[in-house]
């Protein structure tokens, strides 16, 4: 139920000599394990691991896990794997390792998201969270509640968040006013989304949308897919791009798979990077 506790079970793990660990919940979990085996490493070298769809939102378990399996079926395909599990049924991915300024304690995980994605979680939790959707129903209903909000100009889903971005390695020199960022090494989010668009060669995807950008309701379809249009460019307040190290300034609330942290500019930037492939179990 708490970091803690995860960090616990994870020692008595490695202390057992687990070498698959399967990490049953939802994004939140996933991300306070991940923390845990990076920072704490319990582990002399990290065991396989394996993401089940047993949270309320599943986003990673649905991308890294290879497919929307509910939570017994996946159960059972993963106990039926031979030992060790095959190279092919095995994905490699890096996690994004996070820094809330300079000197602080890493966090670890799969998506980093900031701006309207903040509201966004608000309107979820207090709104839809307690109707009984899980997976992609809810934070779909909740996307399509923002897109509304956003083209009738509903103070509760607009308004930008100054920020300031430099790019491998570069310090923070880029200025916005951010409607939506969000960085991840996730190849799909929920409903099959693949919201970027760069042909850089970085493990990390980058994905701003500007406050007020342009023609919204004809870019929105190719933004979600990753396919740019004529109305999804730079100009109209679109970005996106492939980047293996990012600094931001940032004063406000980001999110690292659901879990809320603090930026402040007079601490220095947020810094994000990629730690190395690890490996786990696709189902």
């Amino acid at each position: 139920r708490t970091p803690e506790q995860v960090a616990e079970a994870l020692r008595a793990f490695a202390g057992a000599g687990v070498d698959v660990v399967a990490l049953n919940g939802g994004d939140g979990t996933i991300q306070a394990a991940l923390t845990s085996l990076f920072r704490d490493r319990p582990f002399p070298d990290l065991p396989l691991l394996a993401l089940l769809p047993g949270g309320t939102t599943n986003m990673s378990a649905y991308d890294i896990g290879g497919g929307r399996l509910r939570l017994l079926p996946a159960l059972r395909r993963l106990l039926a794997l031979q030992e060790p599990p095959a190279a092919e049924q095995q994905v490699r991915r890096p996690l994004l390792e996070v820094r809330a300024h300079p000197g602080a304690a890493p966090e670890y995980g799969l998506f980093f998201g900031a701006g309207a994605i903040i509201r966004g979680m608000e309107y979820f939790q207090a709104r839809v969270h307690g109707k009984g959707l899980k997976n992609e129903l809810g934070p779909g209903i909740t996307l399509l509640r923002f897109l509304w909000g956003a083209l009738r100009r509903d103070p509760a889903f607009i308004g930008g968040s100054p920020m300031v971005v430099g790019f491998d390695g570069a310090p923070p020199q880029q200025a916005w006013d951010g409607l939506i960022l969000f960085v991840s090494t996730l190849e799909r989010f929920f409903l099959g989304m693949r919201p970027y668009w760069g042909k850089e060669e970085g493990a990390m995807h980058f994905t701003l949308i500007e406050e007020h950008p342009k023609q919204l309701l004809r870019a929105f379809p190719a933004v979600v897919r990753g396919r740019p249009n004529r109305w999804v460019t730079a100009g109209r307040g679109y970005h996106s791009r492939n980047t293996d190290a990012l600094q931001l300034l940032l004063d406000g609330r980001f999110s690292l798979d659901g879990e809320l942290h603090e930026a402040h500019t007079e601490r220095g930037p947020v810094i994000l990077s990629c730690t190395p492939p690890v490996h786990f179990i696709r189902l």
